[in-house]
């Protein structure tokens, strides 16, 4: 009987772990295309204050005022680190 119990415990436990296992990897899925997401809207961000400077600088449009400066500023800052952190310094995918 003992060896019976201890038998599903084992099981169950091997049982668990592969479901730890697979939500663990599903998360991780998860987390890789939540990452992905927001480095492409940084990059559509960013692209969409390169256009602004660009349509400012050949029609004279002026934006004067620092919030706007600072707002242009911290997203840049912002597209650098998020960047930075997900793909590391060079630009490799960490984990």
């Amino acid at each position: 009987m003992r060896k019976e119990m201890e038998e599903l415990i084992n099981t169950s436990s091997e049982q668990n772990q592969r479901t730890l296992d697979q939500i663990k990897t599903e998360i991780d899925m998860e987390l890789a295309c939540l990452r992905s997401e927001i480095v492409s809207l940084l990059d559509e961000m960013a692209g969409d204050i390169r256009n602004i400077r660009r349509l400012q600088s050949q029609d004279g449009i002026t934006l004067n005022g620092k919030n706007v400066a600072k707002a242009v500023n911290a997203v840049k800052t912002i597209g650098r680190r998020g960047q930075e952190v997900i793909f590391g310094e060079k630009g490799n995918y960490k984990d």
